[in-house]
């Protein structure tokens, strides 16, 4: 499983958000997609979400899919960090 993290643009309306986030939900390489954190006091957390794909997803064209959406700011693959 692969996860790639994704932020709405500030000005995109909660209820517009909610709607993109469910067709996103849609695409057919998307495990799962939901809020990082949805009751954050805090506004740029509060427009973060993610999606969860399979390991044989190429992220780096869903990545640029998800940046393409008018109503998305910024996306991203977090990088991998190691057990310690």
């Amino acid at each position: 499983m692969q996860t790639i993290f994704f932020m709405f643009r500030s000005e995109i309306p909660r209820e517009r958000q909610k709607d993109v986030l469910h067709q996103v939900q849609a695409w057919s390489k998307i495990r799962s997609a939901d809020w990082f954190s949805p009751n954050s006091t805090d506004q740029d957390i509060r427009r973060s979400a993610y999606v969860v794909v399979d390991a044989s997803t190429d992220t780096s064209a869903l990545t640029n899919q998800l940046k393409s959406l008018p109503e998305v700011e910024s996306a991203f693959i977090p990088s991998e960090r190691g057990w310690y």
